[in-house]
């Protein structure tokens, strides 16, 4: 409304600005004249139209502050607006929150009564059966100490049980280390018994050796022998082995071949 009032004001003083220079012109003339019916009635108008345009200034300059005012006005309401509709949604979660709190209190509220109940019921059934037990209290307890007894056996049992378990299973370690032993006792008679062979069949080849030599030599045992009486005393020959007289006397003087078959009758004397 304040802007369409204003408009017809505003074309009016545009008009009276035009005319404003013609009339201020006429308005100095006038005053140095003599003054009509008809320039009075001009003047009136223009100081009519002056004040015109004086109040179309103010209401334009009231109508910009409304504008501004009604602009700040509006943003400040709409802000509020959406504060308010932030609000009411924090308002609409909590209220749901709420209703699941109460319905989830209600139905905890109900299950604490029932349980309320069945305990009184319990109680109940309890105090109905105390006269019941205390007449029945020397048949009880004589139970009681059967089954303690029968419980305590059981309990011995089972430490017995334990114990026999415990033994089993020492005995199968030592059983198992005592079956190592044995094996590996074995394992050391196959190898004994596997060396004293490959020595068997070395004198084997040594007395073929010297089998096949003994045609152009005599036996080296009785060369020993014959050597070992030649060399040493009485005393000497009755506390040391022959042969080892022999190879602890020979010396470079003597024959190789002598000395081989000392060595050899030495070999024979050890090993059989």
């Amino acid at each position: 409304m304040c802007v369409c009032v204003c408009c017809r004001p505003v074309e009016e003083a545009a008009q009276g600005e035009c005319l404003l220079s013609g009339e201020e012109q006429l308005t100095l003339i006038t005053e140095s004249m003599s003054i009509t019916s008809s320039d009075e009635e001009k003047l009136q108008l223009l100081n009519k139209n002056t004040e015109l345009r004086r109040l179309n200034k103010e209401l334009m300059k009231l109508n910009e502050e409304w504008d501004h005012i009604y602009h700040s006005t509006s943003v400040g309401l709409q802000q509020r607006v959406a504060a308010l509709e932030e609000e009411s949604r924090a308002l609409k979660q909590l209220n749901s929150r709420l209703e699941y709190y109460e319905q989830t209190l209600m139905q905890e509220l109900k299950k604490n009564q029932h349980l309320q109940e069945y305990v009184r019921l319990l109680e109940s059934r309890l105090h109905q059966t105390d006269l019941q037990q205390w007449t029945r209290g020397t048949q009880v307890s004589l139970q009681n100490q059967s089954d303690h007894l029968r419980l305590a056996e059981v309990q011995d049992l089972k430490e017995q049980l334990v114990a026999l378990r415990c033994q089993t299973k020492i005995y199968e370690a030592d059983y198992k280390t005592e079956q190592k032993d044995h094996e590996r006792m074995l394992q050391e008679n196959k190898r004994l018994r596997r060396r004293e062979a490959d020595m068997r069949q070395q004198m084997a080849l040594l007395q073929e050796q010297v089998s096949t030599e003994s045609n152009q030599t005599p036996d080296p045992t009785i060369l020993a022998h014959h050597w070992i009486l030649s060399n040493t005393s009485s005393s000497v020959r009755r506390s040391i082995p022959p042969i080892l007289i022999c190879l602890k006397r020979m010396t470079y003087k003597d024959t190789y071949q002598l000395q081989v078959y000392a060595l050899l009758a030495l070999c024979k004397h050890y090993i059989g």
